[in-house]
């Protein structure tokens, strides 16, 4: 643990010598389901978040706080999330966005057993926005998902597909989703 915090204190810096964003007390409700270096439970059903892009975490913190994003029937994670967006203003979140941001990204551990060869030919679709590998694309402002918990990745798809994510009125990119999601069916 104190390694990766050595890390993270040195990725955070950069090369430059930035000073690594300072750790903002909001931090402490995170780190009771995401971990200390935002490294994701699956057991609590949270995903890692280290690395994430700045912009996307304070953008998926802003739909939580605002209705956009966990008010879905059934979708109990979300819910919990609003609740904790709740309390957050747009300076918190940038402190947090900040924050998690400049963590080191690390790479989730492989919980599912599917058909990879399946699955890269199904990605097909979802490189065009979220890029080939996976990195996340800035033209289309889609999250990276290589490296993400694939459990979260497969039960957020499931969330799309059913009607739990991606349903407010004012969420594009969630509803882009949600017709993606509706194109594939069951295991693929």
């Amino acid at each position: 643990a104190a390694t990766l915090c050595a890390a993270f204190l040195l990725t955070a810096a950069g090369a430059a010598g930035a000073a690594a964003p300072p750790r903002p007390q909001e931090f402490d409700i995170c780190q009771g389901c995401h971990g200390v270096y935002a490294q994701g439970n699956a057991e609590l059903g949270a995903p890692r978040i280290a690395g994430l892009d700045p912009r996307y975490i304070g953008r998926q913190l802003a739909d939580f706080r605002d209705g956009r994003r966990g008010a879905a029937a059934g979708d109990a994670f979300g819910a919990q999330m609003v609740q904790i967006a709740a309390m957050l203003d747009d300076t918190a979140i940038g402190r947090l966005s900040a924050y998690v941001g400049a963590m080191p990204e690390g790479t989730a551990p492989a919980t599912l057993s599917a058909d990879a060869k399946a699955g890269q030919a199904a990605y097909a679709t979802c490189a065009a926005c979220h890029g080939a590998n996976g990195e996340g694309g800035a033209a289309f402002d889609a999250p990276r998902l290589a490296g993400m918990s694939d459990w979260y990745l497969e039960r957020q798809f499931a969330a799309f597909a059913a009607g739990r994510r991606g349903v407010a009125a004012n969420d594009e990119r969630g509803a882009a989703m949600r017709g993606i999601a509706a194109t594939l069916a069951g295991e693929q």
